[in-house]
């Protein structure tokens, strides 16, 4: 007969394992976005290439594919001509199931309805890679991979109030701007909470409602989202430090410069 005490300990060195093993974080598997089926052959202009992506027609075929802004970042297909507009294709509705996004910024972003969905952006203003985590699994805002539901918790929309900034999940590196889907009564009910995220070490302040810059010295420090611009940190009497945002400026020929993080300036 196998002791009592050495089952219990079984079990508690089984549940320890478990514990450790939903602590893994795991990436998770891009999603292949598809609109209907549009077709330069019936004698459009334009078509929807995908929810937020149109592409002009020439010769009863499609040419290049051009990013919707984010102004208006949804693609609608209409009898002729395809438009971009503030609100999604009833196909495209982010409310019943998670689409590509305009890229605010360059980085991994969570996708702000669906929380076991994520966005990585390779380009400003293009479309999103859309990536779903495996059963299970949610986005965790911190990492920026999935893990376990079983630790960490689904992270909802917080937006309650039409046209506020809130921040979204703990790691104050994102925030999403809350905006009516349509005129209703129900506002709460209808707005569309755009994704964005803050450059590395300026954590999102919801009292200033911004992203502000911490410095632990005196310097210029690359801004993690933006090549052409950089924070420069100097003291106060106080002893505290002040981070200003500072753009590069442009060259003779109208370039603007890079910030080189290694020299600690902008160069052409």
């Amino acid at each position: 007969m196998i002791p009592i005490s050495l089952v219990s300990l079984t079990v508690v060195v089984l549940l320890q394992s478990i514990n450790v093993q939903a602590l893994y974080d795991v990436p998770g598997t891009r999603v292949i976005i598809s609109l209907m089926v549009n077709s330069c052959e019936d004698g459009k202009r334009s078509i929807c290439s995908n929810c937020t992506t149109f592409s002009l027609c020439l010769g009863g075929k499609s040419i290049g594919e051009i990013p919707c802004g984010s102004a208006t970042p949804h693609c609608v297909q209409g009898d002729v001509e395809a438009t971009c507009s503030n609100h999604p294709a009833s196909e495209c509705d982010v409310v019943e199931r998670p689409w590509s996004i305009t890229c605010p910024s360059v980085g991994v972003l969570p996708d702000p309805v669906h929380c076991d969905h994520y966005h990585n952006c390779l380009e400003r203003d293009s479309p999103s890679e859309l990536f779903q985590c495996p059963p299970g699994y949610v986005f965790n805002t911190v990492t920026q991979t999935c893990r376990s539901r079983s630790v960490q918790k689904c992270a909802e929309s917080p937006c309650r109030a039409a046209n506020t900034v809130v921040p979204f999940g703990p790691s104050h590196m994102y925030y999403v701007l809350c905006v009516p889907r349509k005129e209703s009564e129900t506002v709460e009910q209808q707005l569309e909470p755009y994704i964005f995220r803050c450059p590395e070490r300026a954590p999102f302040n919801e009292t200033s409602q911004a992203c502000e810059y911490r410095c632990v010295t005196q310097g210029n420090f690359a801004d993690s989202l933006d090549l052409n611009s950089y924070f420069q940190c100097y003291r106060k009497d106080d002893g505290g430090f002040v981070a200003l945002k500072k753009g590069c400026q442009k060259d003779g020929d109208g370039m603007v410069a890079k910030f080189n993080a290694t020299v600690g300036e902008c160069i052409p």
